[in-house]
C-alpha cells in the first residue's frame, strides 16, 4: 500500500496537537483533509481508499493500493505542472496548496510508496505557481455531474432550486416548471441530483447547472463512476462504447430500467454531440412497454431531431 501523509506540525511556532487546536489551526487542517478526501474520491471513485487521523501533530493519512495511488499522484503532478484541464482536481489541489503554504503554518506533505524515495509534496506545492486549470481557447465546456445537498428552497419567478452549504457557499440549479414540480416532492431532504454543468475555464466565473434528474440512492455510485470515466474520455467513439457498457452492466445488475430512464433524461441536452443522443435513443428503442421510458425517449427524440435539423441548415 502507498500513502499520502499530511500533517500540520506548527502554527506561529507552536507545536500543534489534536488534543488542543486553535480555531485557525482546526479550520486549516479540516480544509486540507476535506480537499484531500474530495480529490482522492474524485480520481479513484472512493474504491479501496482508507483514511486515518492521528496524533503526531495533527496527522491525516490516505492509504490506497500502489496502482490507485499512482493515479492520484499523477493527476496531482499534472495539475502542479499547469497541464490539467480538470477543474475539480485543480480546485481541490489549490485548496490544499493555499493551506500548506500559509505564512506561520508549518505543514508536512509526503507521498510514500514501497521501495521508492519519499516525495516531498509540500516543497513541490510551495515552489510551484498557484494551481489553476489549463487555459484553452474555449471559454467553457459542458459536463454531466452529480451534486448532492439538502434541498431547502425551490425558486420563485424563475424555476430553479438551491443547495445551501453554509458559509456563503450556495449552488443554484436551473430547471423547467415541470421539473420543479417533480423536484418539490424532495423538499427538505438530502438528495443526489444529476445535472448538466456549464463549466467555465475562467475560475472567476461561476459554473452554471441545469437539472436532469434526481437519482435514486442505489444508482448514485454507479452513475458517479460512469460520469467520471465519461467526462475524462475525449474520443467520441470510446465515449459511446462507455454508454453501451454502462447500460449492459446496469441490466446485468437488475438496475437497467432505472439507469436507462436517467440516461434518457441526462442526455436530453442540445450541447451534447448528436451521436451521443442517438446512442441513448437506440438503446431505449425496444422498451415500448414502459410508459416512463417512452415519455423520456420521445422528449430526447425531439431534441435530437431539432439538433440534427439545425446542423443540416447551419443554424
Amino acid at each position: 500500500m502507498s500513502l499520502l501523509e499530511i500533517a500540520l506540525e506548527k502554527v506561529n511556532g507552536e507545536a500543534v496537537s489534536l488534543k488542543s487546536m486553535s480555531p485557525n489551526a482546526l479550520e486549516s487542517f479540516m480544509s486540507v483533509m476535506s480537499s484531500l478526501k474530495a480529490l482522492a474520491v474524485y480520481v479513484a471513485d472512493g474504491k479501496e481508499l482508507s483514511f486515518s487521523i492521528s496524533e503526531g501533530s495533527a496527522l491525516c493519512v490516505l492509504n490506497a493500493p500502489d496502482e490507485l495511488m499512482d493515479s492520484i499522484y499523477s493527476e496531482m503532478e499534472t495539475a502542479v505542472s499547469g497541464e490539467s484541464d480538470d477543474k475539480e482536481i485543480t480546485t481541490y489541489l489549490r485548496s490544499i496548496q493555499d493551506q500548506v503554504t500559509r505564512e506561520n503554518f508549518s505543514y508536512r506533505f509526503l507521498y510514500k510508496k514501497p521501495n521508492a524515495p519519499v516525495i516531498n509534496l509540500h516543497t513541490t506545492l510551495r515552489e510551484s505557481r498557484k494551481i489553476t486549470v489549463k487555459r484553452r481557447r474555449k471559454q467553457y465546456t459542458y459536463k454531466l455531474k452529480i451534486i448532492s445537498g439538502f434541498l431547502n428552497q425551490i425558486g420563485g419567478n424563475i424555476p430553479n432550486y438551491h443547495f445551501d452549504y453554509g458559509g456563503g457557499k450556495k449552488i443554484t440549479i436551473g430547471c423547467s416548471v415541470k421539473q420543479a414540480k417533480k423536484v418539490k416532492q424532495f423538499l427538505y431532504q438530502d438528495v443526489y441530483t444529476l445535472v448538466m454543468c456549464k463549466e467555465w475555464y475562467d475560475e472567476e466565473k461561476k459554473d452554471e447547472y441545469t437539472h436532469k434528474s434526481i437519482l435514486e440512492e442505489d444508482l448514485v455510485n454507479d452513475f458517479r463512476r460512469f460520469i467520471i470515466s465519461y467526462n475524462k474520455e475525449e474520443d467520441l467513439l470510446k465515449k459511446l462504447s462507455l454508454i453501451y457498457e454502462f447500460t449492459d452492466r446496469m441490466f446485468t445488475e437488475g438496475k437497467g430500467r432505472q439507469a436507462l430512464h436517467n440516461l434518457l433524461l441526462a442526455f436530453n441536452d442540445k450541447h451534447l454531440h448528436l451521436s451521443e443522443l442517438k446512442t441513448v435513443l437506440l438503446i431505449a428503442k425496444s422498451f415500448t412497454e414502459s410508459a416512463e421510458i417512452q415519455e423520456s425517449r420521445n422528449a430526447l427524440k425531439i431534441t435530437y431531431n431539432d439538433k440534427r435539423e439545425k446542423l443540416k441548415t447551419g443554424n
